[in-house]
């Protein structure tokens, strides 16, 4: 997991330049926005392998639906590995309204609609009674 943390903080910059015109961060900021990079990194290396490893886990939990056990599977993974690439989006795309919108969607709105599944996945089999 080392080697996926080290290889998301690495190629994030590269993936995601920053835009023209975007003001860098002092030398006092660097430290916090690296610690981000390295946080969000771990996370995404997290969502790597709970997507290789946590599918068995997954279905056991939620034995009598198939589709709330994907749909959960992909939304803890996705709650894991989008904050690397939200980041570099919004660090590439700098000030552009438009682009900001877009981004705002794609994330955001996934991010808590990923929220609701897991909060409906965790409480559907308690109103049964299993």
């Amino acid at each position: 997991m080392g080697a996926l943390t080290l290889f998301g903080g690495i190629l994030s910059p590269v993936l995601w330049p920053p835009a023209e015109g975007v003001t860098l961060p002092s030398l006092t900021q660097l430290p916090f926005f690296m610690f981000l990079v390295g946080v969000e990194s771990f996370t995404f290396a997290l969502g790597v392998v709970f997507l290789m490893k946590g599918r068995p886990l997954i279905e056991r939990l939620t034995e009598g639906s198939k589709l709330r056990g994907q749909l959960m599977y992909f939304s803890i993974a996705w709650q894991l590995m989008s904050w690397l690439p939200h980041d570099g989006f919004h660090r590439s795309i700098g000030m552009d309204i438009t682009g900001l919108l877009f981004l705002e969607y794609a994330f955001h709105l996934t991010l808590i609609m990923s929220s609701m599944v897991i909060a409906y996945c965790f409480f559907k089999p308690l109103e049964s009674g299993a």
